[in-house]
């Protein structure tokens, strides 16, 4: 590859290849933060059914990785549950709220967080091979292009240089026939 080919193939590329990189960044960020408050709301739906159990049992039920206390009236907001430290808790009733260990959830969205990383580097490693592709066909009009400009040049020039030859052996012979006259 010439100079300028390898210039215009990095361009293409790169073009290709940011533009499409940062497509596929912004969804994963995305992904992962859909994802993310899903785990949120299926914890709080667990939190929920907690709540029912342990009203069944009127407050005997045991589950691991979960407890609730009975507090003074807060008002708490949000739907989701909320990290503190290391619990996610979130109030039920005026005085129940229901803790769960930080470490079940946070083991999910690290896993989730490590899906999404190892999908986001194989999209850019499988769309870095497809700009690599684009790159080397949007190349080769061009290559072709210059290959045909280069032949004319040389078929130019060659066509040029028989008459300009010409011309010189004959200024040559006229020069000497005239040197040989003046003799």
């Amino acid at each position: 590859m010439n100079r300028y080919e390898k210039q215009s193939f990095i361009k293409i590329f790169l073009g290709y290849f940011i533009s499409i990189g940062i497509f596929i960044l912004l969804l994963g960020y995305l992904y992962f933060h859909q994802q993310r408050i899903h785990i949120l709301q299926k914890t709080a739906m667990n939190m929920h059914q907690y709540v029912l159990k342990q009203k069944q049992s009127k407050f005997t039920y045991e589950q691991g990785g979960y407890s609730f206390d009975f507090v003074q009236y807060r008002k708490f907001k949000g739907q989701l549950p909320i990290k503190d430290e290391d619990v996610y808790y979130k109030a039920f009733t005026n005085n129940l709220i229901i803790y769960i260990d930080a470490n079940i959830v946070d083991k999910e969205i690290d896993k989730l967080k490590l899906f999404t990383i190892i999908l986001q580097i194989s999209l850019m490693l499988f769309f870095a091979f497809i700009s690599y592709i684009l790159a080397k066909r949007s190349l080769k009009p061009m290559i072709e292009a210059f290959t045909h400009l280069d032949n004319f040049t040389k078929d130019l020039i060659h066509d040029l240089n028989t008459p300009i030859t010409s011309i010189l052996l004959n200024t040559k012979i006229l020069q000497k026939t005239a040197n040989d006259k003046s003799i």
